[in-house]
């Protein structure tokens, strides 16, 4: 059982999702707050849940922290537009994912169960604002990847599996597993959600 928990100023929203989730055995949504303040009266709740949901309009950066003393659940960021300066913060301030909130409610699903399970979940619409926004940067750090390790580091900052990557490459398997270890040694990497962490980063060097 997953334990969610959900903070958001918007009440419309904030039950649309609770009530989605809840529809998911194997999800719980233990508390619904509307503000940082709210959700500090509750402690003992917050201790419980393994995911936060956070509107980025009602939490902001400073807020992460006063959070992270109540709580190790792993956030996600829900936004309704994206700002890439903003986005990259987010996840040095250790979010596991970022979502638009104009998509589907489906999006949201899939990035609580690919966080929950250690990865990095951003939905596909960031994922392509980050890629067309750094493809054409040079990064010194990305300069050690060969051309063709640099396409399957892209593959998997798109979210894609390593069979989709395989198709995708018209390769195999093993081929896809043997770049990786390779893009993982050459970046000092060790999971794919480092990978994606590090591929967003490239976007803060031109800054």
């Amino acid at each position: 059982m997953i334990s969610i928990g959900i903070i958001d100023k918007d009440t419309y929203f904030l039950s649309s999702l609770s009530n989605y989730l809840k529809r998911f055995v194997n999800f719980n949504v233990e508390c619904q707050y509307h503000d940082l303040n709210e959700c500090k009266k509750e402690p003992k709740t917050l201790e419980k849940l393994d995911i936060l949901l956070l509107d980025q309009k009602t939490i902001r950066l400073s807020d992460i922290k006063h959070l992270n003393q109540y709580t190790t659940a792993k956030q996600i960021f829900l936004t309704d537009e994206v700002h890439p300066r903003e986005l990259i913060s987010v996840i040095k301030h250790g979010a596991s994912g970022y979502i638009l909130k104009t998509g589907n409610f489906y999006e949201i699903f899939n990035a609580i169960s690919i966080v929950h399970t250690g990865g990095c979940a951003l939905g596909p619409q960031i994922a392509k604002i980050i890629v067309d926004s750094i493809k054409n940067e040079s990064h010194p750090e990305w300069q050690v990847l060969t051309k063709r390790e640099q396409e399957f580091a892209r593959e998997v900052f798109k979210g894609l599996t390593y069979k989709e990557i395989a198709n995708e490459q018209c390769v195999s398997l093993s081929t896809v597993s043997f770049h990786l270890q390779n893009i993982y040694l050459k970046l000092n990497v060790k999971s794919r959600a480092e990978l994606v962490s590090k591929y967003s980063m490239m976007e803060c060097w031109r800054h």
